[in-house]
């Protein structure tokens, strides 16, 4: 029993309870095989080998392989997994799988790194550490059958996807906090949960939220911006923690220095 068992194993567990369910009490299900999926509004630490490699070259830090980069894995864009997903739900066959869902395009990883490298301009080295236990060797998978089935094949190259997947990250790693509070939270409100969400998200201490509350009220454009840092126990928080904490990925404590730590102005500028 190796040490990705627990891994291999639950998946199996689980499609064996959803077969059991189809048969026993006629449950309409499917099952698919998804393989590595990347794209936009992927988290930045979320440890993935696309997200890991894309965010180290844009902020020009050693890229990490490990073993030798010899080994391989097929990456399929997220707008083409969701599009055989759709398929797979809607066939007309009431085909229930096991079917795989992946791009069959495969790349080593070495050989993907420099690419990533390549696209970026990044001046990150590759380093190489130890390769963990029953790191599997080789990930592409066989899709004959979404052929067949499903009439579904990846559409996105390499290229498009690992671009558009590059400009998403380079728009998260250089965004502002004051951005961040217009396109992340604030874009988030509706009128009916205007005053209740900018007062969760800022705390007590704004000026101006009458005129922003009637503003979303009335559908009227408005401005805002943000007054000098104040100090969240002792330590004053600038900008830049913020944007480190988005950074990171702690979007939490994001929200909570972005409430606890600037005073809002806003004023209406014009009617939608």
């Amino acid at each position: 029993i190796g040490i990705r068992s627990c891994y291999d194993e639950g998946k199996r567990c689980a499609e064996t309870l959803m077969m059991d369910y189809h048969r026993q009490f006629n449950v309409d299900i499917r099952i698919v095989r998804i393989f590595n999926t990347y794209g936009p509004n992927m988290a930045l630490n979320d440890g993935r080998v696309v997200s890991n490699f894309i965010v180290q070259a844009l902020e020009n830090k050693d890229i990490t392989i490990y073993g030798d980069g010899t080994q391989t894995r097929s990456f399929c864009y997220v707008s083409d997994l969701i599009d055989g997903l759709i398929k797979m739900m809607e066939n007309p066959q009431h085909f229930i799988g096991p079917v795989n869902l992946g791009n069959p395009q495969e790349t080593s990883i070495l050989d993907f790194a420099k690419y990533i490298i390549s696209l970026t301009n990044s001046s990150s080295k590759i380093i190489f550490k130890e390769l963990p236990s029953d790191d599997p060797v080789q990930r592409k998978p066989n899709i004959e059958l979404a052929k067949k089935e499903l009439n579904w094949t990846p559409k996105i190259n390499a290229e498009e996807g690992i671009k558009n997947t590059i400009n998403y990250f380079e728009k998260v790693l250089n965004i502002s906090a004051e951005d961040y509070i217009d396109k992340f939270l604030i874009a988030k409100f509706n009128p009916k949960a205007i005053l209740t969400g900018f007062n969760h998200t800022f705390g007590k201490e704004k000026k101006g939220t009458p005129e922003l509350i009637k503003a979303y009220s009335l559908n009227k454009k408005f401005e805002y911006h943000c007054i000098e840092p104040i100090k969240i126990d002792g330590e004053i928080v600038s900008s830049t923690k913020i944007r480190e904490l988005i950074r990171k990925g702690d979007i939490e404590t994001a929200n909570i220095y972005l409430g606890r730590s600037y005073t809002i102005k806003s004023k209406v500028i014009g009617v939608d």
